[in-house]
This record gives C-alpha cells, structure tokens and sequence, in this order.
C-alpha cells in the first residue's frame, strides 16, 4: 500500500522537537506501508515567508494530487491544530 502524509510541521535542524509526532507517525507508518511519500513544510517565523511557504505546500499537494496518479491508500492529514476532547 502506498501512503500519502500531508503535514503543515515537520522537524529540521533548526527546528528539531517542531512536528515531532507527525515524523513518529511516519517512522511507524514506514513498517507497515510498501512506499511512503510525504509533503511536509519547514517551520517560519517572518509572516510574508510563511504566506509563500504555505502557497508552495498547497500547490505541492494539489499537483501531486492532480499529475502523480498514484493511487493512495490512505491520505494522512497532521494540521497543527488541536481536536477538543469534549469532556473526556
């Protein structure tokens, strides 16, 4: 099964504990998937570079979408908001 991971955070060197979890869920998705691709970002502090940097992320995605052709699996979508646990 080849499997797509679109997420907004990933660690770099500058930035190595940033997305921490996403690159976790890579590394176990890696054991049980044949191929893995990933569309990730780097992490910016200047407002008009992280604009640019998010219009480059959308457009990766919607041409590897459109042109790849490949049939994922699964789509993993990591976003860097937080799901409310509604009492838990």
């Amino acid at each position: 099964m080849k499997i797509l991971v679109i997420a907004n955070m990933f660690p770099s060197k500058e930035y190595p504990s940033y997305g921490i979890f996403v690159k976790n869920h890579v590394r176990l998705l890696e054991e049980a998937a044949d191929k893995i691709e990933t569309i990730t970002m780097r992490k910016e502090l200047n407002k008009m570079k992280k604009l640019w940097l998010y219009l480059i992320f959308y457009c990766r995605i919607f041409f590897t979408l459109l042109f790849k052709k490949i049939r994922y699996g699964l789509l993993a979508l990591c976003v860097s908001q937080r799901i409310p646990d509604f009492g838990r």
